[in-house]
């Protein structure tokens, strides 16, 4: 489990960690640490903020959850990124030509502009669903 430092606040990181097994993340290791990361067979960014997602497009890795999201992709991993984000971001110019250019990138994007404000976010089990289609598992 990653997340950015200011996504921190918004999740439990004893439960995740406690279910998980791992230690959640939001900063860079410091030299001589161990990696400590399991590999990665696919990943799920959810919800994934206006600001992750436009950071991460455009490459700008200025904090561990995205740094790690582009080396990500240079390795081939799958990933689904699931969007979540007031209308109007979603209405920014500047977000859907970042959503294309991660669909371009080989990123399979799970978000409807057009689903109304309190469903964008999918249920996990459509996430789940989607990626297992993502990984082959169907």
């Amino acid at each position: 489990m990653i997340t950015t430092p200011l996504g921190r606040r918004f999740v439990d990181v004893d439960v995740l960690a406690e279910l998980t097994g791992e230690r959640v993340r939001s900063d860079y290791r410091m030299p001589g640490e161990p990696n400590g990361l399991p590999s990665a067979d696919a990943v799920v960014v959810a919800p994934a903020t206006f600001n992750t997602v436009n950071k991460w497009a455009t490459g700008i890795a200025d904090n561990f959850a995205v740094a790690l999201l582009c080396e990500l992709m240079g390795f081939g991993v799958p990933i689904l990124a699931v969007p979540l984000l007031k209308d109007a971001l979603a209405r920014h110019r500047a977000f859907g030509a970042n959503v294309e250019a991660l669909r371009e990138m080989g990123v399979r994007v799970l978000f409807d502009p057009a689903a109304p404000a309190h469903a964008r976010m999918p249920a996990w089990e459509r996430i789940v669903q989607e990626l297992g289609e993502l990984v082959g598992d169907e």
